[in-house]
């Protein structure tokens, strides 16, 4: 499969064999998984610290949280 990107984001998924060109940069990925990013949908940031959980989610492929513990902003 390829996964062409196109201003940091996926453009497309399909077949090597049917993409209309092959991308400039390759990875071979046989036998990988691709995962765009995950969510924690109950975090309390405010509890662990703003920059420290925030860092420690990117850290481990977290990209989007819920937050279920801080006041509004």
């Amino acid at each position: 499969m390829s996964v062409p990107i196109a201003d940091g984001r996926i453009a497309a998924l399909g077949r090597t064999s049917e993409m209309a060109s092959p991308a400039d940069v390759e990875l071979d990925a046989t036998g990988k998984y691709l995962v765009p990013g995950l969510w924690n949908m109950h975090v309390h940031v405010r509890y662990a610290g703003e920059k420290k959980a925030l860092s420690a989610h990117l850290a481990t492929g977290v990209t989007g949280l819920r937050d279920m513990g801080s006041p509004g902003r």
